[in-house]
């Protein structure tokens, strides 16, 4: 965390960078949680792994939830939310985290053609999570307008795709460090 404050200190002398603003406060968000897996018999690279995921289900849910308020309108907005409201909710949790597992062949590797990879797994992991969500929620019509709803919803709010972009770009680089881990296991290493 120190060294999140660090570099956020250093990259604000002289010029003002959101994107640097927005990663910071998502460490500062998430930092009590990782502070709370920690504490369990995971190794570095599953901890990053099990965050991957969290961040996904998290975001994926609020997603779903901002989808819920808009189709509804603004009688969503001054009525309880129902028990299927709720399930939607946690269908869009279920299909992000289903559309990184499925798609998380194409995040975490590395170098430029890494980062290329990243990029075609975040659209990738953005429509299935969106397919197996909307399935869930409600199967066949769902199926069909889940990632349709998912890119409107994008589209419409930038500041929201920005959000989803950078939790899936985080993830990437937290499923990296997860890769590199499980191929040290594989390495040959000179005893003394």
């Amino acid at each position: 965390m120190a060294i999140a404050k660090q570099s956020f200190s250093q990259s604000h002398v002289g010029n003002q960078s959101d994107l640097c603003y927005l990663i910071w406060t998502m460490l500062v968000i998430f930092d009590p949680f990782r502070r709370l897996i920690s504490r369990l018999s995971l190794t570095q690279g599953e901890q990053s792994l099990f965050m991957a995921f969290f961040g996904v289900a998290f975001f994926g849910g609020a997603m779903a939830m901002n989808v819920v308020l808009t189709l509804g309108g603004v009688a969503a907005m001054l009525t309880p939310f129902s028990t299927y409201d709720y399930w939607v909710i946690l269908s869009g949790a279920m299909g992000a985290c289903g559309g990184l597992y499925v798609g998380r062949d194409w995040l975490g590797h590395g170098g430029l053609r890494g980062a290329a990879f990243a990029m075609i797994g975040i659209v990738w992991v953005s429509f299935l999570g969106g397919l197996i969500g909307g399935s869930l929620a409600l199967p066949l019509y769902g199926t069909m307008f889940g990632p349709f709803t998912l890119f409107v919803s994008l589209f419409s709010a930038p500041m929201l795709a920005l959000f989803w972009g950078c939790v899936l770009f985080a993830s990437h680089l937290l499923i990296r460090l997860w890769r590199q881990e499980r191929d040290s296991i594989f390495t040959f290493h000179k005893r003394d």
